[in-house]
C-alpha cells in the first residue's frame, strides 16, 4: 500500500485508517467549544452561554483568534459585556462585542500561545419555544478557519416556580415563637425546574428563633441563623408538578402588625416567579373572660380604644377599631355575636344578660358564658362585621382594653335576711389566637348572620360603660 509522506497508516485490530497530520511547519487553526447552562429553560429565562477558544499547537502562537456569532432566531442577549472565566498564561484576551438585547457576539482579536486558551460567558434568553441551536466557526488571521461548534438551548413555554408562605398562627405574643412555612412549587407538568431558590428578610418585629429550628424536605440546606432576620434556600430541584416545604421557627420581638414579603422566587431554567407575602400580629390579639350567675345578675363588657392604630391627628382623626364580641355556652356552642365601632379614646359596652344571651341561637337562656373580644381595624359602624373579622382585617391587640363588670348578690352582713347587689370589675385576660380559631369564630358568626332566623345576633353596643369597683 503506497502512502503519501505526511499521511501515515494507523492500524488497530486489523483495521487500517488514514490519519492526516500537518505538514512540517504548518500552523494549526484554533479550536472552539461552546455550551449552554442550563440547556433547558422556559421562555424568558436566563441561560449562560460559555465559549472556550484554544490553540491546539504545542509550539506555535495564534496571534489573531476571532469569530462572529449570529444567534438563531429566538435567542437574544440579556446583558452587555462578558465575564472572563479564565485565560492561560501568555494569552491576550481581545474582548467581546455584545449588545444588550442583540443577537450577535463577536470575539475580538485574541492572542493564544501554544496550548493556550480563553473562556468567557454571555447571558442569553430564549424568546421563542423550541430547540435553539447556535453554530459558530472560529478563525485565526494566519491559520485560517478552525472548527464549527454547536450547542443547543431547549426553550419551552413553561412557567416559573411558585412560592407561598404562611405563619403558624394569626398572632404571636412578644418573646413567643411560631412557625413560618414556605412552599416552593413547580407548576409545570413536564418541565423540571433547577436551581430554585428564595430569600426572605424578616420585618423588625420578627427574628429567627434561638435555637434555630428548621425543617425541610427540599433536599438542600436552609440558611436560618438563630437571632438573625434572614432566611434563604437555594439550589432546589423540583420535578414536574412537585413541591417542597421549608419551615422555620420565628420569635416575635416587637409589638404590632408585622407584614413580611419575600424576594421573588428564582430558578435556573424557569425564570423568576412572584414574591410571597404574609402577615402576623405580635402582641396579645384577643381578650377572653367568663361571665357566670346571669340568672341573678348581669355582666357588662366595657371596652375602650386606646388610639394606638391612629395615624392622623385631629381634626382628621382616624384609627377606629371594630370590637367583635363572641359569646359561647359552656359546651362550646356560639350563642351570639356582634361588632361595635369604637373611636380612639372612645368607650362602649355590651350587656351579657340583655345583649349577648337574651337573643341566643341555642335553646333556652344561658346562665354562664365565655366571651371573646377581638379587635380589628375598622371605620364607621356600617363597616364593622364580626363575620369577616378573620378575612377582611388584621387582628389588633393593644388598641383594645376591656373589662367585665359583674353585678352579683352580696349580703349586707352575715346576719342579713335579704341580699343587695354589688358591682365589681375585672379586666379581660389577653390570650393568643390561632389561625384556626380565627377562622372558626368568624365562620360561626357568618352562619348566624345568614341563617335568616334573626337569633344569635346580639343587640347594638352602647356608648359609655358601667362604673364599678376594681377587684
Amino acid at each position: 500500500m503506497n502512502l503519501k509522506p505526511n499521511i501515515p497508516a494507523v492500524c488497530a485490530a486489523f483495521v487500517c485508517a488514514l490519519v492526516s497530520l500537518p505538514a512540517p511547519g504548518q500552523v494549526l487553526p484554533p479550536v472552539l467549544a461552546e455550551s449552554f447552562n442550563p440547556s433547558t429553560a422556559v421562555l424568558g429565562a436566563t441561560s449562560t452561554l460559555t465559549i472556550t477558544v484554544s490553540n491546539p499547537s504545542a509550539t506555535s502562537t495564534l496571534s489573531s483568534v476571532f469569530f462572529n456569532d449570529t444567534f438563531p432566531a429566538g435567542l437574544v442577549l440579556t446583558a452587555t459585556g462578558t465575564q472572563t472565566a479564565a485565560c492561560s498564561a501568555g494569552s491576550a484576551f481581545g474582548g467581546v462585542a455584545a449588545t444588550a438585547g442583540g443577537t450577535t457576539v463577536a470575539l475580538l482579536s485574541t492572542v493564544l500561545p501554544a496550548n493556550g486558551f480563553c473562556t468567557f460567558t454571555v447571558s442569553v434568553k430564549g424568546t421563542a419555544p423550541g430547540l435553539l441551536t447556535n453554530n459558530v466557526t472560529v478563525f485565526d488571521g494566519t491559520a485560517g478557519a478552525g472548527n464549527t461548534a454547536s450547542a443547543g438551548l431547549s426553550v419551552s413555554s413553561g412557567l416559573p416556580p411558585v412560592l407561598t408562605k404562611t405563619f403558624g398562627s394569626a398572632t404571636v405574643a412578644v418573646n413567643s415563637t411560631t412557625t413560618l412555612t414556605f412552599v416552593l412549587s413547580n407548576p409545570n407538568a413536564a418541565l423540571q425546574l433547577n436551581g430554585v431558590g428564595v430569600s426572605d428578610t424578616l420585618p423588625v418585629g420578627l427574628l429567627v428563633a434561638t435555637p434555630s429550628v428548621v425543617a425541610t424536605d427540599c433536599a438542600v440546606p436552609v440558611s436560618a441563623l438563630a437571632g438573625s432576620n434572614l432566611i434563604s434556600v437555594a439550589g432546589v430541584t423540583l420535578a414536574p408538578s412537585a413541591a417542597c416545604t421549608v419551615t422555620v421557627s420565628v420569635v416575635g420581638v416587637l409589638d404590632g402588625q408585622q407584614n413580611n414579603t419575600t424576594a421573588p422566587i428564582t430558578s435556573a431554567n424557569g425564570g423568576t416567579g412572584l414574591a410571597a407575602s404574609a402577615g402576623i400580629f405580635v402582641g396579645d390579639p384577643y381578650q377572653v373572660r367568663y361571665t357566670a350567675n346571669l340568672t341573678i345578675g348581669d355582666s357588662v363588657m366595657n371596652f375602650t380604644n386606646t388610639g394606638e392604630s391612629s395615624t392622623t391627628s385631629l381634626p382628621a382623626q382616624n384609627g377606629n377599631i371594630c370590637v367583635n364580641a363572641y359569646a359561647f355556652s359552656p359546651d362550646e356552642q356560639l350563642i351570639s355575636c356582634c361588632s361595635c365601632a369604637i373611636t380612639p379614646d372612645g368607650l362602649g359596652s355590651i350587656s351579657a344578660a340583655n345583649d349577648l344571651v337574651s337573643n341566643g341561637l341555642t335553646p333556652g337562656r344561658a346562665t354562664s358564658v365565655v366571651v371573646k373580644l377581638l379587635a380589628t381595624s375598622g371605620g364607621a359602624n356600617t363597616t364593622c362585621n364580626a363575620a369577616t373579622a378573620g378575612t377582611s382585617a388584621n387582628p389588633l391587640a393593644n388598641g383594645l382594653v376591656a373589662w367585665g363588670t359583674t353585678i352579683h348578690a352580696l349580703p349586707l352582713s352575715p346576719q342579713s335576711s335579704y341580699r343587695a347587689y354589688g358591682v365589681t370589675e375585672t379586666r379581660f385576660a389577653s390570650a393568643q389566637l390561632s389561625a384556626a380559631e380565627l377562622v372558626r369564630v368568624t365562620a360561626l358568626c357568618g352562619f348566624i348572620q345568614i341563617n335568616g332566623s334573626g337569633y344569635g345576633i346580639c343587640r347594638s353596643c352602647r356608648l359609655g360603660g358601667l362604673g364599678a369597683a376594681r377587684q
